[in-house]
């Protein structure tokens, strides 16, 4: 079944970019799926600069990593570019799939739940190919990767690293952690969790301090990461990547509507107050970090699911693909569905938002029947639904952990 899902997820995107050439273009133009940081308009654009000589990051239009401009070079001399494009994306997809199928294989060892109760039946997990079809047919991330968004490489390489931690592969975790960080940043602050469920399945989780091992793939992620920056210098030719990618991921700088919090907030804000409330943002998605890793270290998988959701909901530039990924996490918990309290109103509330802020964004930018405030009105709901779903999901863990769910009247104090 999940050769037959991942030829379904394939061949569908296949169709699309085939007989539907201009999708990815006009689902560009959508900020709700494509962001300065993952837009395959801008990806173009750099690749033409590349290939012209000329440093794409001279500029303020391309904030992505040199790996892609390298990997599109590289695989555009064998076959034409727009072939080459549609390959990776495609390889894209089904590498994110067949990670999160082979994690589901060892969720049921790694995600061990406390039931007071003997008796007490844990509902079993969904099968490998489920969780499969369920990112490949994801709508959101099914968007994401219509119309080309590089945010489809960034879950990738997360998804292949928590397939590579659940099954102990320590240098293959930290390459593939390190990968991720090249390409979006925040994937860094997954390194204390991703050791955490290592050191869980690495099979000898008590001759080794959790402490020292966390340590030591944090340090080996680093020099990966060093390394491929390395890397990426040698294909961009100079060091100006740093400022175009991460500085502006870290600052935010460009102000292009997003479903975020932060740019209708720093466009009305004095040019004075940016660097602090900047570093104030910025600090406020790391500090989730260390609670999170702290609370679940015996959930480390549960615990990356959380901070996915949270960097999705605070990162500078969120789109549908960040949001996508988080959702594609939660079924792996499904013994604590039946606990969740809130599960209609968030789901109506991301749906009515979903609908809306297309609808608001093209009355406010091509009818002049709206403003800024209509679109950015309809952020707030969709951070409303995304807060309540991770508050929902960290109360009904916290619920599983304290009695099983067995207590109906159990509150929250």
């Amino acid at each position: 079944m999940e050769v037959a899902t991942l030829a379904c997820g394939a061949i569908a995107r296949i169709v699309v970019y085939h007989l539907f050439p201009s999708v990815p273009a006009t689902l560009d133009g959508h900020v709700e799926i494509s962001t300065p940081v993952t837009s395959f308009k801008r990806l173009q654009e750099g690749l033409y600069l590349y290939k012209q000589g000329i440093d794409p990051y001279d500029g303020g239009i391309f904030h992505q990593s040199p790996l892609l401009l390298g990997a599109v070079s590289a695989v555009s001399k064998i076959v034409p570019e727009t072939i080459a494009i549609n390959i990776l994306y495609v390889l894209a997809d089904l590498t994110a799939a067949w990670a999160l199928a082979q994690t589901a294989q060892r969720a049921a060892t790694t995600i061990k739940y406390v039931f007071k109760k003997k008796d007490t039946k844990e509902p079993l997990p969904f099968a490998p190919w489920i969780i499969a079809a369920i990112y490949l047919f994801n709508p959101l991330l099914f968007l994401s990767s219509a119309a080309k968004s590089t945010a489809v490489f960034n879950n990738a390489a997360i998804c292949y690293t928590l397939a590579a931690a659940t099954h102990g592969h320590f240098l293959t975790a930290a390459a593939s952690l390190a990968l991720a960080t090249n390409l979006s940043y925040y994937p860094i602050y997954l390194a204390p969790l991703v050791s955490l469920l290592l050191h869980g399945n690495s099979g000898t989780p008590l001759r080794t301090n959790k402490a020292q091992y966390g340590f030591r793939f944090c340090l080996l992620s680093a020099s990966y990461t060093a390394a491929i920056l390395l890397l990426s210098q040698a294909i961009a030719g100079s060091w100006n990547f740093l400022g175009a990618v991460y500085g502006t991921i870290l600052t935010g700088r460009d102000l292009t509507p997003n479903i975020g919090l932060w740019w209708y907030f720093f466009t009305e804000m004095f040019d004075f107050f940016q660097p602090f409330f900047t570093g104030v943002f910025q600090i406020h998605v790391f500090l989730y970090a260390a609670p999170i890793t702290l609370r679940f270290s015996s959930f480390p998988l549960f615990a990356i699911t959380l901070y996915l959701g949270l960097v999705a909901l605070f990162k500078a530039y969120p789109d549908t693909a960040d949001v996508g990924i988080f959702f594609s996490l939660v079924p792996f918990f499904r013994p604590l569905f039946p606990l969740l309290r809130y599960p209609i109103p968030a789901f109506l509330a991301l749906l009515y938002s979903s609908v809306l802020l297309p609808t608001f964004f093209h009355m406010w930018i091509y009818l002049g029947s709206g403003n800024a405030n209509f679109f950015y009105a309809i952020t707030l709901v969709y951070a409303l639904g995304m807060t309540v779903c991770i508050s929902d999901l960290t109360w009904a863990m916290l619920r599983l952990e304290h009695d099983g769910g067995e207590d109906p009247n159990l509150s929250q104090i």
